[in-house]
């Protein structure tokens, strides 16, 4: 999903959303108060006690504790249940449903007010949960303005509906023994936070790099995933299916925006550091000190409110030291991050046919040497426009899974779609193979899963 990006920026909102942080507190109806006036006497019948008079004390529920966990075994980080025990293998697909419609974009409507399907989504977990399958990656906000019934509200906070239908989808999930992962793409289009945090650019910040580095930008952010676990356990959703929240399912910073343009002067970020813009070592330290910053608090601040619950984060592939994309103005940064960030895991994107070789890819990454902190291959694939044939593409895609094993990852998963029309590379239980995963058509709607398979076959030593 290299290709997504947020709309243009411009609209106002207000209205928020609430719920109980860490615990529901229920309080019993229908028991009288203690009343003040004297009681009267006894006339026979036995008059109530003290204890009985007295309204009760409030009850604190607990929330669920995530079921799926991260740990280390001998220096080795891994995915386990914390039922059984076990060590336990994600793998999976990418869940979308592109909703067409003449003249607009093209949007992934899963989760939409206007279209969500439960009949569709069942059948669709059961066939996945046959095929041996255990885990499903969503998107949030891909779903485009409020008109569209996206996570966003009319007024610009959150869409309750579409919560309704997440726990519907997570409680569905759930009976076919699926995990997910909730994924955010953006700030949602026309919402509060985006233009709350637009409000903020200036002279040194501009674009998403405001949103990650701005001192007055980054509380914004952490108010839109604090209202949106909120926002899930409001709706009753099961928290215990849900396998991580994906703080941006692709992370980037933008080369051509403040304050990566900027040739002099000096900035302070969200952290509290200063940073002198001629100095291109401290430019790309302001970088990776940030997002590391960013992240952790974005972490926290989940953690608070939903205490069990795994975070990660997602990237595609830098543009160094090997050059992947001549003139991309976006810049990717993961080696400082992965020895740095408190996030429970790491997800990685990469899409074969690209002229790098993967080897390269993941010397990009800088993946070399990383142990305790597991990492998924989160979409790969390969795109019509890069192979004459989809056999010699879906060889591209086998080949792939393999050197992502040997290159050490915990886990790969299914490409992007959509209009780009990627060639779906996947496996089930873990067996050598790739397939095209089904496309449904409803009218005007597809129902596109994109196969996530998320292995644990991949030896670590080769790492080191």
């Amino acid at each position: 999903m290299q290709r997504l990006r947020r709309m243009s920026l411009g609209w106002i909102a207000g209205i928020v959303i609430t719920a109980c942080l860490g615990t529901t507190t229920v309080t019993p109806t229908g028991v009288p108060a203690p009343t003040q006036t004297p009681a009267p006497e006894q006339t026979g019948a036995p008059q109530p006690t003290q204890a009985q008079t007295e309204t009760a004390e409030p009850t604190e529920v607990p929330l669920a504790e995530h079921r799926i966990q991260v740990r280390v075994v001998d220096g080795i980080g891994e995915f386990y249940d914390t039922v059984t025990g076990e060590k336990f293998v994600p793998r999976g697909m990418n869940y979308n449903r592109f909703v067409h419609r003449a003249g607009t974009a093209i949007n992934d409507s899963v989760l939409s007010t206007n279209y969500y399907d439960p009949e569709t989504v069942e059948a669709d977990f059961a066939a996945m949960a046959a095929l041996g399958f255990n885990v499903v990656r969503i998107m949030l906000e891909t779903c485009g303005f409020h008109t569209n019934g996206c996570v966003q509200s009319a007024s610009g906070r959150l869409n309750s509906g579409y919560f309704d239908n997440l726990a519907d989808f997570l409680t569905r999930a759930k009976a076919h023994g699926l995990y997910v992962m909730v994924a955010s793409n953006t700030l949602p289009d026309d919402g509060y936070w985006i233009n709350a945090t637009a409000a903020l650019q200036d002279e040194s910040f501009q674009s998403a790099n405001n949103e990650f580095l701005n001192p007055a930008a980054v509380p914004i952010y952490v108010d839109y995933w604090e209202s949106v676990v909120q926002a899930i356990i409001a709706a009753g959703a099961p928290l215990d299916v849900i396998w991580a929240y994906e703080l941006r399912q692709e992370h980037h910073f933008h080369w051509d925006f403040a304050p990566l343009n900027l040739d002099e002067g000096l900035v302070t970020t969200a952290n509290g550091e200063t940073y002198d813009m001629s100095d291109p070592e401290g430019k790309m330290r302001m970088i990776d000190e940030g997002l590391v910053h960013w992240a952790d608090i974005l972490r926290t601040a989940i953690r608070a409110i939903d205490p069990t619950a795994p975070v990660t984060i997602g990237f595609f592939t830098p543009n160094a030291p090997n050059v992947v994309m001549g003139g991309d103005t976006r810049l990717v940064r993961t080696h400082y991050f992965l020895r740095n960030t408190s996030l429970d895991f790491v997800d990685l994107h990469h899409y074969a046919g690209n002229g790098v070789d993967d080897n390269q890819i993941w010397e990009n990454f800088g993946i070399a040497g990383i142990e305790e902190l597991p990492l998924v291959l989160g979409e790969h694939g390969a795109y019509y426009s890069w192979y004459a044939a989809e056999d010699r593409a879906a060889a591209a895609v086998l080949g792939l899974e393999v050197g992502s094993c040997r290159a050490g990852f915990d886990g790969w998963s299914g490409p992007g779609a959509g209009t780009s029309r990627a060639i779906s590379g996947g496996q089930a239980k873990g067996t050598a193979g790739s397939h095209r995963w089904w496309r449904r058509w409803n009218g005007r709607t597809r129902a596109n899963m994109r196969p996530l398979t998320l292995s644990g076959l991949m030896p670590r030593s080769v790492r080191r």
